[in-house]
C-alpha cells in the first residue's frame, strides 16, 4: 500500500499494489462479496492500474518476485534494460491477472453481470507507464466494456488518442469501448465538438465526467440536444 499526494488536502488516498501477493486475492474477496449479495448489473473497475511506472517497489512484492525468479538479490534501483523489461512485464501481469480472475469469478458467480474498467485513453502510456495492457483485456474478452478517459481539452490530443485507438482495434469493438470526455475543464462547445467527433468515428458509447457538473452548469446540457 502507498500513499499518494496529490488531492486538495495533500492526500488523494491510499494505493494498493496488486503485484504484492496478498492484494489481488484480497481484492477478489471484496468483488465476490458484492457480486454474491447484492443485485448487481455491473462491476466497474477504476483506478485498475500502476500510479506510474515508479510503483509497485512495496518490499512484499519485491521479495515476493525475487524468489518467483529465484534471484539471490534483487533490487529495483540501477537495474539494465534486459531486467527492467521483465521487472514491468512482471507488474504488468499483475494487473492483468487481476482482470482476467475477476471476469472468471464473474462468469461463475453471476455470468450476466458486466465487468468495465476504467482506462487511460493514449494505448501506448497506458502499457509502458501505467502498467495496464487494456487492448489485450478487450481482446481477450476479460472485460465487457472500457471506458478510455479521454479527458484531454485538447482537441489534437483527443483525436490522437482515439487514432491509436482505430489502428489497434477492428470496428466490431467499437460498441465494447465507451469514449470518456471530461468537462470539467472546458467549456460546452468544445466538450460538445468531441463528442461529436467520437460519434463520427463511430463509438457510439459516449460517458460524460462528471455528472457533478453537469449539476453545476446546465449549458452543458448541448451535450445531449
Amino acid at each position: 500500500m502507498k500513499k499518494f499526494n496529490g488531492g486538495k488536502n495533500g492526500n488523494e488516498g491510499f494505493y494498493l499494489s496488486p503485484n504484492h501477493p496478498k492484494v489481488n486475492s484480497y481484492l477478489l474477496s471484496v468483488f465476490k462479496d458484492l457480486i454474491e449479495n447484492y443485485n448487481l448489473d455491473g462491476l466497474h473497475l477504476d483506478y485498475v492500474r500502476f500510479h506510474n511506472s515508479g510503483y509497485g517497489q512495496n518490499p512484499s512484492a519485491v521479495a515476493y518476485y525475487q524468489k518467483l525468479k529465484g534471484l539471490k538479490a534483487f533490487s529495483t534501483t540501477g537495474l539494465d534494460a534486459s531486467h527492467m523489461i521483465e521487472w514491468s512485464n512482471y507488474r504488468r501481469k499483475s494487473v492483468t491477472d487481476l482482470v482476467r480472475e475477476t471476469k472468471s469469478m464473474i462468469e461463475t458467480v453471476r455470468p450476466k453481470m458486466v465487468l468495465s474498467a476504467a482506462v487511460k485513453p493514449n494505448l501506448y502510456q497506458a502499457r509502458e507507464r501505467y502498467y495496464q495492457e487494456w487492448d489485450v483485456w478487450l481482446a481477450a474478452g476479460y472485460v465487457d466494456w472500457v471506458v478510455p478517459m479521454n479527458y484531454s481539452p485538447n482537441m489534437r490530443e483527443f483525436s490522437r488518442n482515439i487514432s491509436v485507438i482505430n489502428d489497434h482495434f477492428t470496428k466490431k469493438y467499437r460498441d465494447k469501448i465507451i469514449m470518456g470526455i471530461a468537462i470539467y475543464n472546458q467549456d460546452p462547445i468544445d466538450a460538445a465538438k468531441k463528442v461529436k467527433y467520437s460519434i463520427d468515428e463511430r463509438f457510439i458509447g459516449i460517458s460524460v465526467f462528471s455528472y457533478n457538473q453537469m449539476k453545476r452548469n446546465s449549458d452543458y446540457s448541448i451535450l445531449f440536444d
